[in-house]
């Protein structure tokens, strides 16, 4: 079976941190785009922004910081390798 974190050791620190803030952001704007409706990996102008403070935006955001407010904290309480698939299922169950 092939374990892909053994290639990870292979990596230097600075690779290493830069693949993972990569996916961070990406997760982070993936995630926004999601609950927003806009994705600002199309932004072409920074006045683009503008539209994550209109109408109903800053309730979008509301729901989307403490969802991952809560599985922040689900995640560093119970160490529980099932936390954010149950918080999906939860998740789809409440909103879909």
């Amino acid at each position: 079976w092939l374990e892909l974190t053994t290639f990870a050791r292979f990596l230097s620190a600075p690779v290493e941190m830069g693949m993972q803030s990569a996916l961070g952001y990406y997760l982070f704007a993936m995630g926004f785009s999601i609950s927003t409706g806009v994705s600002w990996l199309k932004f072409t102008q920074l006045s683009e922004f503008q539209v994550y403070f209109e109408g109903s935006m800053p309730a979008k955001w509301l729901i989307t910081s403490v969802c991952a407010g809560l599985i922040y904290y689900a995640i560093n309480k119970f160490k529980w390798p099932y936390t954010i698939p149950t918080f999906v299922a939860v998740g789809a169950a409440i909103f879909h």
